[in-house]
């Protein structure tokens, strides 16, 4: 939400900013911050979380995201602005860490994964109502001042967690209740890879869909806004898919959602017409929409109630850090003399298909090996 109330009133704070130096810079900085926190600081959200609890950091990191999300209501000054930006991402990764967190303390088994699948739901589609409504409030006498009003939405989700956690104790840990050998780190540091390439793949699609859809002709900004829009259900309903593909598939979800990720990606420059690249896309992102509860309730379930916060605060600053990755490696592949986007999305794929491979083979010999363990046991 914290990007996303900007998005259309970026064209509003060039013209308000025009006199800041170095402005191409720093209005879209006014946009990335956020997340550059999240990136940065999920590992010591998670570690405050792990120390003294998640209900009360919660409420209070909501409440801030509010007051500062919505502070440049009352400023004019862009330097006050950007700080206030600066803290109201230090607020977001707090209550975006521990309430993951909190889904992982609360519930077990199916019930965590309908939790954490809801949450993922929620965030994918916020944009389609936070969107309107922040190009709404610029529309008004507020200008573009009144899309901040939207952060004091804050405020309402602070009273729902109170009220819902209310004689629920989500105490501290301590060391003495846990020790470093019961955590498995190294599986950890694995997975924020996995996470991370995976990460790439997610952003990929919905960042860059706007400039494949223009190589195939479509050149209205309104256009693809709407075909983007419609590529970007693909999101909520994979995520709203989750639970009945994870009891289906089990430990070959995750190799089939990169097999079908793959397969889109390498199929898009063989249709570089609108249609078919809006189909393509649609499925795609319902793949990455499957993908992000199927990480995230790995590290929920895997992770000692005594340190969970700190592993999903490096699985969220991977995840994150895929975001700007994936800007990184598509401007690396379009550096390459002939290189389209929907090259760009080839290499990808193919990326995909052979970390689906290798996924599908693993799961495989891990059953073909206890189905041999079960008709063969070992005598004592």
């Amino acid at each position: 939400m914290s990007a996303i109330v900007l998005v259309p009133i970026v064209p509003q704070l060039f013209q308000q900013f025009a006199g800041v130096k170095d402005a191409n810079f720093w209005i879209p900085a006014l946009v990335a911050v956020p997340g550059l926190c999240t990136a940065l600081l999920s590992p010591l959200a998670g570690y405050l979380g792990d120390k003294i609890g998640l209900r009360w950091p919660i409420v209070i990191s909501l409440c801030l995201f509010s007051l500062f999300g919505a502070m440049p209501l009352i400023l004019n000054d862009f330097g006050t602005i950007l700080a206030s930006r600066i803290a109201l991402g230090v607020s977001q990764v707090v209550a975006l860490v521990l309430s993951i967190a909190l889904i992982g303390q609360l519930y077990q088994g199916a019930p965590r994964d309908k939790w954490l699948a809801i949450q993922t739901v929620a965030a994918t589609s916020s944009s389609l109502v936070v969107l309107p409504l922040s190009g709404f409030m610029a529309g008004t006498a507020l200008g573009w001042h009144g899309s901040f009003l939207l952060f004091l939405s804050g405020l309402a989700l602070a009273a729902a967690v109170a009220w819902h956690t209310r004689g629920i104790k989500t105490t501290a840990h301590t060391a003495a209740s846990h020790t470093d050998a019961q955590t498995p780190w190294a599986w950890l540091l694995c997975y924020c890879v996995l996470t991370l390439v995976v990460g790439v793949f997610f952003f990929t699609t919905q960042f860059q869909f706007g400039l494949a859809l223009s190589t195939a002709g479509a050149k209205d900004s309104g256009q693809i806004g709407l075909l983007s829009a419609i590529a970007a259900v693909g999101i909520m309903l994979g995520s709203a898919l989750f639970v009945q593909m994870k009891q289906l598939l089990g430990r070959l979800l995750l190799p089939c959602e990169l097999l079908l990720c793959g397969i889109t990606l390498t199929l898009m420059p063989q249709f570089p017409a609108i249609a078919p690249l809006v189909v393509l896309a649609f499925f795609n992102l319902m793949a990455c929409g499957m993908m992000l509860p199927t990480l995230v309730t790995a590290v929920a379930e895997r992770m000692p109630d005594e340190v969970r916060g700190r592993g999903l605060g490096l699985w969220n600053s991977s995840f994150t850090f895929g975001q700007f990755l994936s800007a990184a490696v598509v401007g690396m592949l379009l550096n390459r003399a002939g290189t389209s986007i929907l090259d760009a999305f080839a290499v990808l794929g193919i990326v995909a298909l052979t970390m689906s491979a290798i996924g599908m083979g693993s799961v495989l010999l891990r059953r073909s090996a206890k189905s041999e363990t079960r008709a063969h046991p070992v005598k004592q």
